[in-house]
């Protein structure tokens, strides 16, 4: 699948580079490598964007500047959609480019990817989007500049929970040791993700944890947070990156589970598990997916009965 990638590649010019809704820091990483990567060959060029707000811990970095936050009014050879497993992940400015108007290109690492541009490049045991990248600048015989070298790591570091989870393969390690020989900012981008939280988000996770309930013969825990929380908090979504995680920490429990209503009756999911247990089974009920351990849904309804339903589901399945 990389070959025909690269084919790509060669054979065109200009490429318009997106990703999906509610950027992560494996999107964020993906966007700016592969912009770096497109710009570096000689007659090409490249635009990525991202309509969604950024969270605010990754604004330290330098490559956010290149992410432009809207559609430019040009023509391109490409579109190429960077770790998105599916269409309705799409913000709907872009939805209309997987039309046969223009050649797409899907590189993702998802086991729920559907396969949805003309190409696609999806190796489903990748620990993050960042890492497919990194093979494509490793085929191309390119040097990565010292930008696209900690894109790269923010975006393997960020997807595996800080080397927690996706990481049962060797590879995951290799390729962050070579990051590392090239000059990767390691305590840096360790410093600025996981130890620079705004206040506001320390607030909005006491009271997450403050809600939360066990099930101890089941091992499951979950927690919520309401619409109002918004504004008490004057939290915006990217604040709540990395809470699931946070509260995932709890001995003795195998599934997490975080509500979060949004308002119009929209309440997101996120999963996150631990051992052989896979958190898709529930989030693929819910017409979510994800990764074994992190994953995600969203329904649409009362948020206390959503919290009863997918909890008598979940103390069934597992």
């Amino acid at each position: 699948m990389i070959e025909k990638v690269i084919e790509v590649i060669k054979s065109n010019k200009s490429f318009l580079i997106l990703s999906h809704k509610d950027p992560d820091g494996d999107s964020v990483g993906s966007l700016i490598s592969f912009n770096n990567l497109i710009n570096s060959l000689d007659g090409k060029k490249s635009s990525c964007v991202c309509i969604d707000d950024i969270p605010d811990i990754y604004s330290f970095f330098s490559g956010i500047k290149k992410i432009k936050t809207r559609l430019p009014d040009e023509d391109y050879d490409v579109i190429v959609f960077l770790d998105i497993a599916v269409d309705h992940r799409l913000n709907k400015e872009f939805q209309s480019f997987l039309g046969h108007q223009f050649l797409t290109v899907n590189i993702d690492h998802h086991l729920s990817n559907t396969f949805f541009a003309d190409v696609n490049y999806v190796e489903e045991n990748a620990a993050s989007t960042t890492v497919l990248i990194y093979k494509l600048f490793k085929e191309l015989n390119l040097k990565m500049n010292q930008e696209s070298i900690d894109a790269i790591l923010l975006g393997l570091m960020t997807d595996t929970g800080n080397f927690t989870f996706n990481t049962s393969r060797s590879e995951t390690f290799k390729i962050a040791a070579d990051l590392i020989d090239l000059g990767a900012s390691v305590s840096f981008l360790k410093e600025q993700v996981y130890f620079s939280q705004p206040l506001r988000k320390i607030k909005l996770l006491t009271k997450i944890m403050e809600r939360i309930s066990i099930d101890a013969e089941n091992k499951i825990a979950w927690s919520y947070s309401r619409f109002s929380d918004w504004e008490r908090y004057s939290v915006t979504s990217p604040d709540f990156e990395g809470i699931p995680e946070e509260c995932n920490s709890i001995k003795d429990v195998d599934l997490f589970i975080l509500f979060r209503e949004e308002g119009n009756g929209l309440v997101k999911m996120n999963l996150r598990s631990k051992g052989a247990l896979d958190s898709r089974i529930i989030a693929n009920r819910y017409g979510g997916g994800g990764h074994f351990h992190a994953s995600g849904a969203r329904c649409f309804g009362d948020l206390d009965q959503i919290i009863d339903s997918v909890i008598s589901n979940a103390k069934n399945i597992f």
